[in-house]
């Protein structure tokens, strides 16, 4: 359960501890996120180019960063607002 103390303690681990330690912890979501989409795209790219052919393979590489910034934008606004409300 989140406490005041828990949050206290976060917030104070934010002005201690150093940049390059938070960057790895607090980035290494989003980065595995963003590693699962694009694990997905490639599986996809793999059975599509087998059933489809060329022309497939051309639409899913295009979508692939759509993909990114959609999920990246919708991540970004859950995060942002979960943040705030705690």
């Amino acid at each position: 359960m989140l406490t005041f103390a828990s949050c206290m303690d976060n917030a104070e681990r934010l002005g201690v501890e150093r940049i390059s330690t938070l960057l790895m912890r607090l980035s290494l979501p989003s980065v595995l996120g963003m590693l699962a989409i694009t694990i997905y795209n490639v599986a996809d790219t793999i059975f599509v180019g087998q059933a489809v052919g060329v022309e497939a393979i051309a639409g899913l590489s295009v979508t692939l960063p759509l993909m990114l910034v959609i999920n990246n934008t919708f991540g970004q606004a859950v995060g942002l607002g979960g943040a705030s409300i705690i």
